[in-house]
C-alpha cells in the first residue's frame, strides 16, 4: 500500500428561490438539466428509468480535462435530496448533494460539494476553482433554475454573467 495524503475542501452554497419545492426537484437531473442551464451538455452511460435515479451515470466534458463521471449516490424524493459522487480520473471526487428544504415563498436550495485531489491537477483545479469562483457558478445555476421555473425558458445571454 502507498498511502498518500490528499487535499479535501468543502464548498457551501444556499440559496432560497421563489419557486416551489415539487418543481424543482424534478430538475435536479441531467436529463431536465439540459432545458434549463445554458451550455450544460452530457452523455448518459446508465438510467433505467431515462432519468435521474439512484445508480444512474453519465458523463460531462470540461476542455483540457479527461471526462468527469457522474453517478447518481442517493436520489431521495421524499427528502429532497440528490447527491451525485462525480470523478475526474487524475484530478478530483467531488461529493456533491443537492438539498432542497421548503421555505416561505419558495425552496431553500443548499449544495454541499466535497473535493478531494487525486493529485496535481485536482490541486491546481481548486486552486482555480476558488470558493467565490464557486458562489458565482452555483448562483448562476440558481437564477437558471428560478427563470426557467418561472419562464419555462432558459435565462437570457444577457443575464447569464
Amino acid at each position: 500500500m502507498n498511502p498518500r495524503e490528499a487535499h479535501r475542501e468543502r464548498r457551501i452554497h444556499r440559496q432560497r428561490i421563489a419557486v416551489p419545492i415539487d418543481k424543482i426537484f424534478p430538475l435536479i437531473c441531467p436529463v431536465r438539466e439540459v432545458e434549463w442551464l445554458a451550455g450544460f451538455d452530457f452523455t448518459m452511460i446508465h438510467s433505467a428509468s431515462g432519468l435521474a435515479e439512484k445508480g444512474a451515470v453519465f458523463l460531462t466534458d470540461h476542455s483540457g480535462e479527461p471526462s468527469t463521471i457522474w453517478t447518481i449516490s442517493r436520489h431521495d424524493p421524499g427528502a429532497k435530496i440528490v447527491e451525485f459522487t462525480c470523478v475526474t480520473p487524475g484530478s478530483r471526487v467531488r461529493v456533491l448533494e443537492i438539498a432542497l428544504k421548503e421555505a416561505e415563498n419558495g425552496t431553500e436550495i443548499t449544495c454541499t460539494a466535497d473535493y478531494t485531489t487525486l493529485g496535481p491537477a485536482g490541486e491546481t483545479f481548486l486552486k482555480d476553482f476558488s470558493p467565490e469562483a464557486y458562489q458565482a457558478a452555483m448562483s448562476f445555476m440558481d437564477r437558471s433554475l428560478e427563470h426557467y421555473c418561472l419562464t419555462g425558458k432558459q435565462l437570457p445571454p444577457e443575464h447569464q454573467r
